[in-house]
């Protein structure tokens, strides 16, 4: 629960301005005196509290339906072994990735490529997955 008056964010002006530039500005609002409800794009008004299929997903998506990345010329993806873990990250790993498969947020792929997923403990002991792209990110153009 949230102390009252807690702060969780700031208030980001984003203004078109043509194909290559925007304007970023917080546009002098303060807090106290800034009509968010005036401020923000419209949202749907009747989204569900919990997303449940990739269908409810989708709807919210607008973004492309496939990631198509091209490579830097003569650049090359090096197949990459998997890393020992131990017994307990392995069992964690086959968790989180069965959620997310059952969630529909990852599909499974046949690829020789992979990039190397760290686990972190969080402070209430939990696990959060994290992947390491930088490996992709280093032969992809932006």
């Amino acid at each position: 629960m949230l102390q009252q008056h807690t702060i969780l964010g700031h208030v980001t002006l984003i203004e078109h301005i043509s194909d290559n530039e925007l304007r970023i500005t917080n546009g002098g609002y303060d807090s106290d005196e800034a009509d968010i409800i005036d401020i923000l794009p419209p949202y749907p008004s009747k989204v569900p509290s919990k997303i449940t299929t990739r269908d409810e997903f989708l709807k919210l998506y607008t973004g492309p339906e496939t990631l198509k990345l091209q490579t830097l010329p003569h650049e090359i993806p090096k197949p990459i072994r998997t890393p020992r873990y131990t017994v307990e990250k392995e069992k964690e790993i086959e968790k989180q990735v069965n959620d997310m498969l059952n969630s529909d947020m990852i599909e499974p792929s046949r690829t020789p490529y992979l990039s190397r997923i760290n686990l972190v403990k969080k402070k209430n002991n939990e696990w959060r997955f994290v992947v390491d792209f930088r490996a992709i990110n280093k032969i992809i153009q932006p």
